[in-house]
């Protein structure tokens, strides 16, 4: 049978987060408890209502160190005196329904419970001292005060009203003035008849006793006892015994069902089982192709990388869609961000120059945990979930300056990864103040004037060339670039607006002192 643990206490302490020290309410009801032990007063011991109903509780114990004890339900159990209450000074209500206290251990548990003060609510119903009859008829006629002052129903409330007089309310009905009076006048009757009563129930439980042990022995001696044909219409004993081999059976048959139930349903996947056996399974197999040869079907390997040795095989086991971008220059980064979407063009995006980024959108609510990343000069292997995604990346990367993010509020999983040997831009760009554009000098001029043609159509387009380059150079000044396409609408509009090459050849020499520089070179 089960026992009180700490684990059972804070699966009931739930609605106080789990916390033991300043639990105020516990509910233990239904749990086939048998005794309680010292764990629930040493650990909660600011307690002010507790329930232990439904159980099978021979007795009230190890309660003294709940100081704060209000409520206390022990309904439905299998108590015959009632105990082990004395140090909860401040018990409020008491519930002893359906117990097994009777006219033995009734007045040894009323005087146990006179000295709580504070008591107000008690509830006795379903007891035998309850139900059970003071008075049988022919008594009733023989006592001239009984049958005046004294209704037999009642006798057990006079009692109890009578014992406990800090009581207020007997099994929900209020204890009135008139009640109190009438009980302190048959109180004398109601206390010699209660011990008479108390020694005839003792001889009576002997007896039940000794005829138990009789039959045991008769049925262990004779063998098992034929099925006479009743199949259990007869009516069973009320009696402790009786209760606890009926909750027994049923808690064996709730078991039963749970086993079966488990049995039935579908198995608990353990995915961190799942997750390191496909790491070491992925991990085994690449070290196994590392001292393999590159095959005839990974020629385009060998010539991307030389003499590298051959790579595995490409995989997306989990179907995850991805995005594998590679960041080597200005023009790649804006082409990638208007693929992406626009709401990506921003400085972020600068932050990835050089590097291979990979974004996997996984699904919000998974794991952390539950993911692997595995970086490799040439692949990368991501493992959500037991399934594998492996890549090839177009170039050589940085393994131990590559970083790993995860995002809160989308799920998705982005890969850095710096490459070993990054490309350069086509042109070195600056940012420099608008006040530092001007026109180039004549040796810069006489420089690179072979580098142009002699033709009208090319100087017209390296005049627009120099004023795209003047553009571009006040926007990183200014403010955010452009894109691409919106740099190839300004080129073009420069062609059409351009001056004649008479102009642009004049708009290479240097202007004449406390001049200003062309219009059309500053726009």
């Amino acid at each position: 049978m089960p026992e009180i643990t700490r684990d059972l206490l804070r699966k009931r302490a739930e609605h106080n987060e789990g916390i033991l020290t300043t639990l105020e309410e516990l509910a233990l009801h239904q749990e086939e408890l048998e005794g309680i032990n010292d764990i629930l007063g040493k650990t909660c011991r600011e307690i002010k209502i507790l329930y232990l109903q439904n159980n099978l509780l021979p007795r009230i114990e190890n309660l003294h160190h709940l100081k704060c004890l209000e409520y206390l339900n022990v309904a439905l159990n299998n108590i015959s005196v009632v105990e082990g209450l004395g140090s909860c000074e401040f018990l409020r209500k008491l519930d002893l329904t359906v117990n097994f206290i009777d006219f033995d251990a009734l007045e040894a548990s009323i005087t146990h419970l006179a000295s709580l003060r504070h008591l107000r609510d008690l509830y006795f119903l379903g007891n035998p001292a309850q139900t059970r009859p003071w008075f049988e008829d022919e008594e009733v006629k023989c006592e001239a005060v009984v049958d005046k002052m004294l209704d037999k129903k009642q006798a057990f409330t006079y009692y109890i009203a009578h014992r406990l007089p800090q009581l207020q309310c007997l099994d929900g009905q209020e204890i009135t003035r008139t009640t109190r009076l009438l009980a302190a006048r048959v109180f004398p009757t109601l206390e010699t008849r209660l011990r008479v009563l108390a020694t005839r129930t003792r001889c009576e439980k002997e007896g039940k006793a000794k005829k138990a042990i009789k039959d045991t022995e008769s049925c262990a001696s004779s063998g098992p006892v034929e099925n006479d044909g009743t199949d259990g219409s007869m009516p069973t004993s009320h009696d402790p015994e009786t209760r606890r081999a009926i909750y027994l059976e049923i808690a064996a048959q709730k078991k039963e069902k749970l086993e079966r139930q488990r049995a039935d349903g579908p198995k608990k996947r353990d995915t961190a089982r799942e997750q390191a056996v496909k790491l070491a399974q992925v991990q085994a197999e690449e070290a196994g192709q590392e001292t393999r040869p590159p095959s005839s079907d990974q020629g385009l390997d060998s010539s991307l990388h030389g003499d590298q040795e051959a790579r595995p095989r490409q995989k997306n086991e989990g179907k995850w869609p991805y995005t594998l971008l590679d960041h080597d220059d200005r023009t790649a980064t804006e082409t990638a961000s208007a693929v992406v979407g626009a709401g990506e063009r921003d400085a972020g995006q600068w932050r990835h120059w050089g590097c291979v980024v990979l974004d996997l959108a996984l699904p919000r609510h998974l794991d952390s945990s539950l993911l692997d990343v595995d970086v490799h000069p040439y692949h990368i292997n991501v493992i959500a979930k037991g399934k594998l995604l492996r890549l090839h990346l177009p170039e050589e990367v940085r393994v131990s300056h590559s970083r790993a993010i995860r995002s809160k509020t989308t799920g998705h999983l982005q890969v850095v990864m710096p490459k070993l040997q990054a490309k350069k831009t086509r042109q070195h760009r600056t940012s420099a103040p608008p006040s530092s554009c001007h026109v180039p000098s004549p040796s810069a001029a006489s420089h690179e004037a072979p580098l142009r043609s002699s033709s009208p159509g090319s100087q017209q387009a390296s005049a627009s060339t120099t004023l795209l380059d003047v553009r571009r150079q006040k926007r990183n000044a200014s403010g955010p670039r452009l894109s691409l396409i919106e740099e190839m609408l300004a080129a073009s509009k420069d062609n059409i607006q351009s001056p004649p090459p008479s102009s642009v050849r004049s708009s290479s020499l240097p202007p004449s002192p406390g001049t200003l520089p062309s219009a059309s070179l500053i726009e």
